[in-house]
């Protein structure tokens, strides 16, 4: 048990503690997806109470791959301001901060975005969702992934997770391409 209150090290990312906020979304962004005071907020006040690296909510690479109101959203450098005063009060209150990306594919809040698409339709008791993918918009999507992953990198997080869970197009090659050369 003490191992959790002992520093350690991550790929050269130094952590105070072994505690770990898991991606958690919270519904505390503006309507825009952009960062909220409050979001921020709340951030500095995990870091400031001791969890060692926080994982941010997951965050949209594609305004079309969206799955839900008040989401975070990576897609745009509009949204860099917000995600730079963040990472910047979380390293000032002493924490780190990785952020979780991903295209929410045939899950995509319909009502929010159209066009929702992933590996197949899914079936569902309502009728179909979503539509098949074409391998244009996995080229697309895959091209979305790498510019939020910069970004989050530009911003000043500590690291990039990715939820890839949603069925919209991912295959071993799609990892490939995002590994570090």
């Amino acid at each position: 048990m003490s191992k959790l209150f002992e520093s350690t090290t991550i790929d050269g990312l130094t952590l105070k503690n072994r505690f770990v906020r898991s991606a958690t979304w919270d519904a505390m962004v503006n309507p825009d997806g952009s960062c909220s005071q409050r979001s921020i907020d709340l951030m500095v006040a995990l870091a400031k109470g001791g969890v060692g690296l926080i994982m941010t909510g997951f965050a949209a690479v594609r305004q079309d791959g969206q799955a839900l109101p008040f989401q975070t959203n990576v897609y745009s450098d509009s949204h860099v301001a917000g995600l730079r005063r963040l990472t910047e009060a979380v390293h000032e209150a002493g924490g780190a901060i990785v952020m979780q990306i991903y295209h929410g594919g045939v899950i995509s809040n319909r009502e929010l975005r159209t066009g929702c698409v992933g590996t197949s339709v899914l079936e569902t008791p309502q009728g179909p969702l979503g539509k098949a993918i074409t391998a244009e918009q996995i080229r697309d999507v895959i091209v979305a992934f790498v510019e939020a992953a910069l970004r989050v990198k530009r911003v000043g997080f500590d690291g990039v997770q990715l939820d890839i869970a949603h069925g919209c197009c991912w295959t071993s090659s799609y990892r490939r391409t995002l590994t570090p050369r």
